[in-house]
């Protein structure tokens, strides 16, 4: 899975991860404030953005996925799940 790829050479399953981002970062601000599908895509399209872009970060070559999938997927996921608990009882209370 940690396969070396040189400077030259395009990954373009995280190429097309990171046109997906954009894409979900563009089409958010699109629905209304308050819409479900603006709140749903608002819970985790800036985190997923990063993740994606930060798998370069400190470029060694290669994709260090065990790293990348401890430091930031689990608290990325850890934070959506409170989000999206929290947001949705404040949500659906009316505050």
């Amino acid at each position: 899975m940690d396969e070396i790829i040189t400077k030259d050479e395009r990954i373009y399953y995280l190429d097309t991860a990171k046109v997906i981002a954009v894409f979900l970062v563009v089409f958010a601000h699109l629905f209304s404030t308050y819409s479900l599908e603006r709140i749903f895509i608002y819970s985790f399209h800036m985190p997923f953005f990063f993740l994606v872009s930060g798998l370069f970060h400190k470029w060694k070559g290669k994709v260090q996925w065990k790293k990348y999938l401890n430091m930031l997927f689990v608290n990325v996921l850890l934070a959506n799940v409170l989000y999206v608990i929290i947001g949705g009882v404040i949500y659906h209370s009316g505050l």
